[in-house]
């Protein structure tokens, strides 16, 4: 399965590195042909960084996402557009008279989404779908772990073919050499796995050059989340990894960089925001509701109000609420705007930029009777934005809440500078495509 996967990195590095070499050729070959243009190779190099960081946001470069070609294609489109867009005030303020002409930004957007589109065409039909099957046996039952291998089979773009399902010593057609295709082994249950039978039949299909793999592993890898079903099986494994998670005091400093700036940013902004709130509904503007953060203390959360004026109950859902929802604040949901207030809850420590978001009490204290693990979630500061809610749809029913806790899990074990500054790009393809609206 790691044959695959790394297949699968191997076109994200490709795509990248066609990019660049595409890029940069472009410019030598139209711009760099004389040494008085050297001194743009600045402004090259910022709308270059930019492509990479739109695409990338934009998940232009992700290719374990079971989607069609032409959705990946606009996806690349877009992540090129929005680079030029972002691109063009930077060249205005940092460089307001020598700057790359029109056709220079033409030409080198044009270059770098057809280089990333054919390359992510040419990958996909080539390596993944004419690649040859990985065979694989599962050490474990069928009833309990085939729901979720066939999840991870998908993921991985039906490259890999299970063999079967056994919870005795390797069958003699899976360790013997003259085996076609060769077998690799998937661990699920790890008492059958200590078997010593199938310690030494493990040991003779390593001795074939094939690799003996964990489904926890491969599962967070493929999935981006960690299943409650696999959690609560290996449940000892999990319950220990979820409690060395503590907050990272260099996530402060983040929380700080991105919290200062968009606070300034959030002033220019609320003087079309508050207006507009006010002429339609009148005051308060500023909607604060308690909300549980790290280690279970309550805080006091600002959002900018997006109901009517009415009595809002403790246990009503979203859905309930909708009819409340003003024109106003459609829009500011639907963009993600009615969270600016809470970068004041991140100055203050109450939260983060990104983390599980907080909930109400009524709905942690059900959600924490009836979902496994739930409670690990306050073992990190709540965040404006997080895992969850750039790979999940909006939360409306008690399903929803256990597969969103999937992903929060999946940080909270995971959680890294990294993730969090993946996590703030990806966010802002969620508002730009206005989707996790509530």
């Amino acid at each position: 399965m790691y044959t695959t996967l790394s297949s699968l990195k191997i076109i994200q590095f490709g795509m990248f590195a066609f990019h660049t070499l595409v890029f940069w050729a472009t410019i030598w070959t139209f711009d760099l042909m004389y040494q008085e243009r050297l001194f743009l190779l600045p402004q090259h190099f910022l709308l270059y960084s930019s492509q990479v960081l739109c695409i990338y946001a934009f998940r232009g470069y992700d290719v374990r996402i079971r989607r069609d070609i032409h959705h990946t294609v606009l996806s690349i489109f877009t992540g090129v557009l929005f680079a030029a867009l972002v691109t063009v005030p930077l060249l205005l303020v940092f460089y307001p008279r020598n700057n790359m002409t029109k056709v220079t930004m033409i030409l080198l957007s044009a270059a770098t989404f057809l280089s990333a589109a054919l390359f992510r065409i040419a990958a996909s039909h080539i390596l993944l779908k004419r690649g040859p099957q990985k065979q694989v046996y599962v050490v474990g039952e069928r009833a309990v772990w085939e729901p979720l291998v066939q999840e991870i089979v998908q993921t991985l773009h039906g490259k890999i073919n299970i063999a079967g399902y056994i919870v005795h010593p390797l069958p003699e057609r899976v360790t013997s050499p003259s085996a076609k295709p060769p077998a690799s082994i998937l661990v699920g249950d790890l008492r059958a796995f200590a078997d010593p039978g199938m310690q030494q039949r493990t040991k003779e299909v390593c001795s074939q050059g094939n690799g003996v793999e964990y489904v926890p592993q491969l599962a967070e890898e493929c999935l981006g989340r960690i299943p409650l079903r696999l959690a609560l099986t290996m449940k000892e494994y999990y319950e220990t990894a979820f409690a060395m998670t503590h907050p990272d005091p260099s996530q402060r400093i983040l929380d700080l960089l991105v919290a200062v700036p968009g606070l300034l940013a959030a002033g220019f902004l609320s003087l079309f925001i508050v207006p507009a709130i006010v002429l339609e509904s009148g005051f308060p503007v500023i909607f604060r509701q308690p909300r549980i953060g790290l280690n279970g203390r309550t805080f006091t959360i600002y959002k900018f109000r997006t109901m009517r004026l009415h009595r809002l109950k403790e246990d009503a859902t979203a859905d309930s609420e909708a009819s409340h929802i003003t024109r106003t604040g459609k829009i500011l949901r639907k963009l993600r705007l009615d969270e600016i207030p809470q970068l004041w809850n991140v100055l203050k420590g109450d939260m983060s930029i990104v983390g599980p978001r907080p909930e109400m009490l009524i709905f942690h204290q059900r959600c924490s009777q009836t979902i496994p693990f739930y409670e690990y979630r306050l073992k990190l500061k709540p965040g404006i934005t997080g895992w969850a809610q750039v790979n999940y749809k909006h939360t409306s029913s008690e399903e929803d809440y256990a597969q969103k806790t999937e992903f929060d899990l999946f940080y909270i074990k995971n959680r890294s500078l990294l993730l969090d500054l993946q996590i703030i790009l990806l966010t802002a393809e969620t508002m730009l495509g206005m989707r996790g609206s509530r």
